[in-house]
């Protein structure tokens, strides 16, 4: 092989290691273990072809299993670490590896392992970095590519649209890990030496620099920053004196002047699909009822919930006021499984739900929108709704790849159309104004085919002249069977929509039933409404 030859292996190598990084990454997953994970496959490969006489393929596979094996457990501690912690223990990881190789005698110890074929030639690398490239490509614009944008903007969001969060990680991990233990091994058998110093933290800031140059939101991102990164210093090996200080100026100047990278991901656009109507977007609706009683929450000393209930049928509309603090939204929290309460039941259809976490609660059917709206921001109105349509749910039978994502733009689409959004859907939700916002969370989660709908203050922050819209909204959801649990603190909406109410006060339930009835009760004018003050004295 000769030099060029090599160059171009070098930096197709490299390119599949940033690829596997960007993959990992651009899911919200934040580890320094990256490097780490392709020695694993490079040592994994090279101890096949050298001392057990493997064909240069299956050890290959073999680099990948084995990464696989140890990055599945590794995505399996995520869940159980904050991403902070997370990325402290995959660099001790890292760091642990690199020592244990330096003191292996069958690993070459510090002079490294040698002996295994340079069978890793550049059509033979190309190969393998076009078709990871292509496999990524699909997957970017699929529903494994919009529940990995969601879980990255925000995971507790996705949660309450029916996304497993932990599990998506887990998947996202192991494809990463195959990948990098694949280049691994393409890697040993290119250079020829296994050193494990190259396996440490500056390896992996190394890759992190591909990847954010290149671009973190697209793999054809990172395969620019590797291919920079790699032949850079080439290019630049003849001013050898000044090469390190030229190399590190243009690297700067191409992140300042391109801060989000070489390349960025096309956001998708709404296609041109005939509106659905309403009826026809809608998912059948058995006859059951939401019931929750006797809710107890205490954080630490302070006593947030007693024995709270409430009794919730498909088509109704029950309001539940209080002043601030009152506790109305851990209610809420604790009915979409966000909080765990410490007593007290939540039963869908006779089926306890209690302790089901949230991403399971809205596969059985209960949605909801936050006190402040939590839109994955940097993606467009249409992207946001195709994100729920992308979450595993209650949509009927298995469907090819295909149809499930033709399914989920004619969805999305749909729901455009349905609540006025159809001329902001190409725009980030971040530029939207609040009360458009308002709107696209309400048809996000009406994309998951609820039956029971919960409202945080959906008037809040809205413009006066526009909350008449929203109520007429909210009625025709109810019209159409879907039971409405909703918080308010605009009194004239509550009498206008609910059709029943619940009034929470110190964290107990002073008084529910007739809405007329619970806000002239005592307890909640003199809680809630203010008591008037008495003339004529």
């Amino acid at each position: 092989m000769d030099y060029y030859e090599y160059l171009v292996a070098l930096a197709a190598v490299n390119g599949l290691i940033a690829i596997s990084y960007q993959h990992v990454l651009s899911s919200g997953i934040m580890q320094a273990c990256q490097a780490a994970l392709v020695g694993v496959g490079a040592y994994a490969s090279a101890f096949a072809t050298r001392d057990w006489d493997w064909p240069f393929l299956p050890s290959l596979l073999l680099a990948a299993a084995v990464t696989v094996a140890l990055g599945v457990p590794l995505s399996v501690l995520a869940s159980r670490l904050g991403e902070f912690f997370f990325a402290i223990a995959t660099l001790g990881f890292a760091q642990v590896l690199v020592v244990v190789l330096y003191n292996s005698e069958q690993a070459g110890g510090a002079v490294g392992f040698v002996g295994q074929p340079t069978a890793t030639t550049a059509p033979a690398a190309l190969t393998f970095c076009g078709a990871a490239l292509a496999l990524l490509a699909v997957l970017q614009n699929s529903g494994y590519g919009h529940r990995s944008r969601g879980t990255a903007a925000d995971p507790l969001a996705c949660s309450a649209l029916g996304i497993d969060v932990n599990r998506h990680r887990v998947v996202v991990f192991a494809l990463g890990s195959a990948l990098a233990g694949l280049a691994g091994g393409l890697y040993a058998h290119l250079v020829g030496v296994l050193v494990p110093g190259e396996l440490g933290f500056a390896a992996t800031v190394t890759l992190l620099v591909m990847v954010v140059l290149g671009g973190i939101t697209t793999p054809f991102g990172a395969l620019l920053g590797a291919v920079v990164i790699t032949l850079l210093p080439e290019v630049l090996s003849a001013s050898d004196s000044v090469r390190l200080l030229i190399y590190a100026v243009v690297v700067l100047v191409l992140m300042i002047v391109r801060p989000r990278g070489l390349v960025g991901r096309r956001p998708l656009r709404a296609p041109a699909i005939e509106a659905v109507p309403a009826a026809a977007s809608a998912v059948d609706r058995p006859a059951g009822r939401l019931e929750v009683s006797g809710i107890a929450k205490a954080f630490g000393g302070l006593q947030v919930l007693r024995d709270v209930g409430v009794v919730l049928t498909p088509g109704e509309i029950h309001g539940v006021i209080g002043p601030n603090g009152a506790g109305k939204t851990t209610f809420l929290n604790i009915v979409s499984g966000l909080e765990t309460p410490d007593a007290g039941t939540v039963v869908l259809d006779g089926v306890p739900a209690t302790t089901a976490p949230p991403h399971a609660r809205a596969r059985l059917g209960i949605a909801r929108t936050f006190q402040h709206t939590r839109l994955f921001p940097e993606l467009t109105c249409y992207e946001n709704l195709l994100v729920a349509a992308a979450a595993p749910g209650r949509s009927g039978p298995v469907r090819t790849p295909w149809a499930s994502r033709r399914d989920a733009a004619r969805r999305a689409v749909a729901m455009l159309h349905r609540f006025g959004l159809a001329a902001v859907g190409d725009v980030p939700a971040a530029a939207l104004p609040y009360g458009v916002q308002r709107r696209v969370e309400i048809a996000r989660a009406l994309v998951t085919r609820p039956r029971f709908l919960l409202l945080d203050e959906p008037s809040a922050g809205i413009p006066e002249e526009e909350i008449p819209a929203l109520a007429a909204l909210v009625r025709e959801l109810a019209d159409d069977g879907i039971g409405i649990l909703m918080i308010e603190h605009n009194i004239p909406l509550v009498r206008q929509l609910c059709d029943s109410l619940s009034v929470i006060n110190d964290g107990i339930v002073v008084t529910t039933g007739n809405v007329e009835e619970c806000l002239s009760h005592p307890a909640t004018v003199a809680a809630y409404l203010g008591v008037p003050e008495v003339s004529g004295a």
